[in-house]
């Protein structure tokens, strides 16, 4: 199955053999909206903003309730600089799917650009509270308080994460950045072997940990 290669692929960071994979999926079968997303949000990546559109577009055309489809619409839009459409389409997304990880993240990062994390964190708190038992928007709520600078609070939600599911993705990461936030190298490092230790391939915490060495 070619989509499910394409999975493979992405997650090795095989991004051109990625979208080789998803393009010859949606080539088989024009109606596999999962593949049509995928394509679209490497194209994002790669540049190709107005194709990810039309993909993602089409997409909804099919299953006019995909979530993924609004969130890559979106990610093209921010792209494109068009904040405004970016935000009505995630807005779209978290309508259909008010714990989507992927839409809150990206919706995050929007306000956190527009100064506007304070209604990102106010959203993400209210959904802790519903759902207290989701790992990842407890992490995201640690994102929005790092965001605002509020260490303590970063760390109490980071860590909440990583009682709840120990294998929370970027959790290591976080914690190293607020521990050197606030002047702790010795812990961050530690927090980076960790981040290295629970996910082997991601580059970037070999990266960091070196520039601490």
């Amino acid at each position: 199955n070619y989509y499910f290669l394409g999975v493979a692929q992405r997650s090795l960071d095989l991004s051109d053999l990625a979208k080789s994979s998803f393009a010859h999926a949606l080539a088989l079968d024009p109606q596999t909206t999962e593949a049509a997303v995928a394509l679209a949000r490497l194209d994002v990546r790669s540049g190709d903003y107005d194709e990810a559109l039309r993909l993602a577009g089409g997409a909804l055309k099919i299953n006019p309730n995909l979530p993924s489809a609004y969130v890559a619409s979106a990610e093209a839009w921010q792209a494109k600089g068009d904040a405004r459409q970016a935000e009505a389409m995630l807005q779209a997304a978290l309508e259909r799917d008010p714990t989507s990880l992927t839409a809150l993240a990206t919706l995050l990062k929007l306000y956190d650009r527009q100064g506007r994390t304070p209604e990102a964190v106010k959203r993400i708190s209210k959904l802790v509270q519903q759902y207290p038992q989701n790992a990842g928007l407890h992490f995201l709520l640690g994102v929005g308080y790092f965001n605002l600078k509020d260490w303590e609070k970063a760390e109490a939600s980071v860590r909440k994460a990583l009682t709840l599911d120990p294998k929370t993705p970027d959790a290591y990461t976080l914690l190293a950045d607020i521990d050197l936030a606030k002047g702790s190298v010795e812990k961050a490092k530690a927090d980076l072997r960790a981040a290295i230790e629970a996910n082997p391939r991601n580059i970037a915490n070999y990266m960091a940990l070196a520039i601490q060495y």
